[in-house]
């Protein structure tokens, strides 16, 4: 788990492969602009307003992917849920990059994000558990503030002050990745924790409900991926599911999302969501069961079961609690206008 305040980063395990680009747009937030100080940023609330739980699953021959989360776009998501504007650029060279970015750092203010190997930092600043791979190569994600003749200044989710880097290194580094970077304009006033809360749990579930297009719904996508293993349950044609599957916390990040929805419950003064969270909460052992036993070539028909019914019964839960808030917003709204 990892936690970050405004001092500090308190790093215990880390898991999620793109937490670090989260941290690091939330650390720059809380320390430069004084927003969203009153949270503490945990990997449950990065992963629950970023993505959330769902479950997508493919199987093409002996590749069988499995993504078990309601985002394929994490950078979108979380700009969504905070406010934040984003476009990505691509500029023609290296060095047609680095003068827009200096351009767009004079005339707004803003950094800019920045995908780079993990290799262009000091070993003293890698969290190597939190590295996702492009071409096979570690890399992470940056925040730009600054760039002259010799350097560039980075922001980087593990530490509080800037790190310089030559600019000929910065150069190089870039130019392996297509020259490519995102500008940010983060919004002009902070947002509000009931607003973060709902937006999330609203989009969470519209999303369970509809799936993706092309891909279904979580619902039978698992039931397709129970469905395969037991069909086919030597351990081995799985390694790369069990692989990501520790990429979230071992049970597809359904405690973080008790851990968000404890905060929630606290928040929106919901009993619902709490009740919601405890059902998470058995989840995440029941996931944690299965997939032990998936280790070992076995299929759980029992855990299974016991999964897809909790999966069904939260959401029905928590729809009917934000149907519950939506009611009694409206309520609020006619008697304050009366």
């Amino acid at each position: 788990m990892v936690f970050i305040t405004n001092d500090r980063v308190h790093h215990e395990k880390g898991c999620h492969p793109q937490l670090s680009l989260l941290k690091t747009l939330f650390l720059f937030q809380q320390q430069q602009f004084g927003k969203l100080t009153k949270l503490s940023i945990s990997e449950a609330f990065l992963f629950s307003i970023s993505s959330g739980p769902g479950f997508i699953y493919k199987s093409a021959g002996e590749d069988r992917i499995v993504v078990a989360t309601h985002s394929l776009n994490s950078l979108q998501d979380l700009a969504t849920s905070t406010g934040t504007w984003i476009n990505r650029r691509f500029s023609a060279t290296g060095e047609q990059a680095l003068i827009e970015m200096a351009d767009y750092l004079s005339v707004w203010k803003a950094p800019v994000l920045v995908t780079v190997p993990q290799s262009l930092f000091p070993s003293s600043y890698r969290f190597t558990e939190e590295i996702f791979y492009e071409d096979i190569e570690p890399v992470t994600k940056c925040l730009v503030t600054h760039i002259n003749e010799s350097g560039v200044e980075c922001r980087i989710h593990s530490e509080n002050e800037a790190i310089v880097v030559d600019r000929n290194k910065f150069l190089e580094a870039i130019t392996r990745y297509r020259n490519r970077w995102v500008d940010l304009i983060f919004p002009s006033k902070d947002i509000s924790l009931n607003w973060i809360y709902k937006h999330s749990l609203s989009r969470q579930i519209h999303r369970v409900e509809a799936g993706w297009q092309s891909f279904g719904t979580p619902k039978q996508n698992m039931e397709q991926f129970f469905h395969d293993f037991a069909k086919d349950p030597n351990a081995k044609s799985w390694h790369d599911v069990f692989s990501y599957a520790s990429s979230l916390a071992d049970d597809f990040g359904r405690a973080w999302y008790a851990a968000f929805l404890r905060e929630a419950s606290n928040q929106l003064e919901s009993r619902a969501i709490e009740e919601a969270a405890s059902i998470y909460e058995r989840l995440s052992l029941q996931w944690r069961l299965c997939l032990n036993e998936m280790r070992k070539g076995r299929f759980p028909q029992e855990v299974t079961e016991q999964i897809l019914s909790l999966e069904e019964e939260v959401t029905m839960l928590l729809k009917e609690s934000m149907k519950r808030k939506e009611e009694e917003q409206l309520v609020y709204n006619i008697s304050s206008s009366v």
